[in-house]
């Protein structure tokens, strides 16, 4: 009981501590930054390397780019598409088009359009 009660105070005071710092604003993070985490935590090595270059390439993109990704990423976890697979391809197939591809804007955009159908 003791060890419950030492781990909320312990919540409580980083809570607290948290909200001296700074202007009050909370920690959050970037939808890149979530990216990243969400497929390094598949464990598998494809999920890290393409989480860390998504990260990378993400302020390469276009505002409008930006913006598609985010809302099919979501129709993807609405979907309860299986994270090892799909959704690493997905973003696999963004990073490489950037990267290795060197794809121009417009070509991207028209691959993220047939992507949302």
């Amino acid at each position: 009981m003791k060890k419950i009660s030492a781990l909320f105070g312990f919540i409580a005071a980083l809570s607290s501590f948290c909200k001296a710092q700074g202007d009050g604003a909370s920690v959050s993070l970037t939808f890149p930054d979530s990216v990243r985490i969400a497929l390094e935590n598949t464990r598998s090595l494809d999920g890290g390397v393409i989480g860390a270059g998504f990260f990378s390439v993400w302020p390469q993109l276009g505002v409008d780019q930006q913006m598609l990704i985010k809302k099919q990423s979501f129709q993807l976890k609405k979907r309860k598409f299986p994270l090892k697979t799909h959704v690493i391809n997905y973003f696999g197939a963004i990073v490489n088009a950037i990267s290795v591809e060197k794809a121009e804007p417009a070509t991207l955009s028209a691959f993220l359009k047939v992507a949302e159908k």
